[in-house]
């Protein structure tokens, strides 16, 4: 036995972090991103902006769905100013 650093214990790992979740200029992770990682056995991290998650509808339900198929939700802040 051992101690595991990494998912599954591989011997090494790769972050892929997706930003702006749930921003209408990024939609794409929902349609093309997260089914590609799926198709590759793959996970990420989701940055939501959890005011433009509460505003648009039907957006929680597609976080809990990336969270259910293995993928990180982080809080990527409220409000994002586009600056």
């Amino acid at each position: 036995l051992g101690v595991t650093t990494w998912r599954d214990g591989r011997r090494a790992a790769y972050s892929i972090m997706h930003d702006d979740t749930c921003n209408a200029s990024v939609d794409n992770q929902f349609e093309f991103a997260e089914p590609a990682l799926a198709e590759r056995g793959l996970v990420a991290t989701f940055g939501a902006i959890v005011g433009d998650c509460l505003a648009r509808d039907g957006l929680l339900d597609k976080l809990e769905g990336l969270r259910a198929s293995g993928h990180e939700v982080a809080n990527h802040s409220y409000t994002h100013r586009n600056l």
